[in-house]
């Protein structure tokens, strides 16, 4: 626009053609498209922005489906539980729960789907590829649609393994010390 304004235009038009096949005229109509465009590249920037966060945590973090299927998940994640990327991918929540903490989480997440709350925290175990214990603090997010229906779960998980390990040195620690005494 001559005020500097751009604006995002879409044409659509018609060929109308005489009897030999020769163009008689062009019939079309312009939209003003803007505030879809500009909406358009908000979102995409806001994506971009949830996807660099995503990927570049440091905190374990992943995109879970209503099954328990992992849909994505992030290197830190990879790095806490020793599995490739293919490898979580390939697997559900379940796989790597603790199978004492597995049904408070399935719990929880029941209460999400019902609509009792969007989200939930919980301090569970999970089992490292190669078959250690890992302590982590789960934090799962309902993620829904304009309707309200839940698409997936975000869930972030923080490895607290080395201060569940450094509390129980300090319990034996206290336990020898008292016995002394």
């Amino acid at each position: 626009w001559p005020n500097g304004v751009i604006k995002h235009i879409r044409a659509i038009g018609v060929l109308q053609k005489n009897i030999e096949g020769k163009v008689k005229k062009l019939v079309g109509t312009n939209y003003d498209i803007t505030e879809l465009k500009n909406t358009e590249m908000k979102l995409q920037k806001s994506e971009e922005s949830f996807y660099g966060a995503f990927e570049n945590s440091d905190t374990g973090m992943a995109i879970v489906a209503l099954n328990g299927s992992f849909e994505k998940v992030n290197q830190s994640l990879c790095s806490s539980f020793g599995y490739t990327e293919e490898e979580l991918l390939g697997l559900n929540f379940k796989d790597i729960s603790h199978p004492e903490d597995y049904n408070s989480d399935v719990n929880l997440v029941k209460r999400v789907i019902k609509g009792l709350q969007s989200s939930y925290k919980l301090e569970k175990r999970y089992f490292h590829k190669d078959g250690h214990i890992i302590y982590g603090i789960l934090t799962a997010t309902a993620v829904k649609d304009i309707n309200g229906k839940i698409l997936h779960f975000v869930s972030q998980i923080t490895d607290i393994t080395p201060q569940i390990q450094n509390e129980k040195k300090l319990t034996r620690l206290v336990d020898i010390t008292t016995e002394q005494n």
